[in-house]
């Protein structure tokens, strides 16, 4: 299967993890680092899904932190892909918490 004939499950990818102890930062939130980890993972599944094999993040075009997220959330990242090209693939990822 080419990935233009892929179907759309296969441009999608979500994580849903628990925000434990060890995530937070002095606050007692969700450290950022550990959200950008989960988006990039995020993107990756829906990267290497449509593609069919290996993908690497080349870089972020934005971030934008509106709100905290305390530890004991449930924290969803959901990745979808936008736009392909011939070497490249433009992925938004949304951020849920609950």
């Amino acid at each position: 299967m080419t990935p233009e004939s892929r179907p759309m499950s296969y441009s999608v990818g979500q994580i849903t993890t628990f925000v434990m102890p060890h995530m937070q930062n002095v606050r007692g939130d969700l450290f950022g680092g550990e959200l950008m980890a989960l988006v990039d993972q995020a993107a990756a599944v829906a990267a290497i899904r449509h593609a069919g094999g290996p993908a690497v993040t080349a870089s972020i075009e934005r971030v934008d932190f509106r709100e905290r997220i305390p530890v004991g959330a449930l924290v969803t990242c959901a990745a979808t892909v936008d736009f392909v090209g011939n070497s490249s693939m433009v992925i938004s990822v949304e951020v849920y918490s609950e």
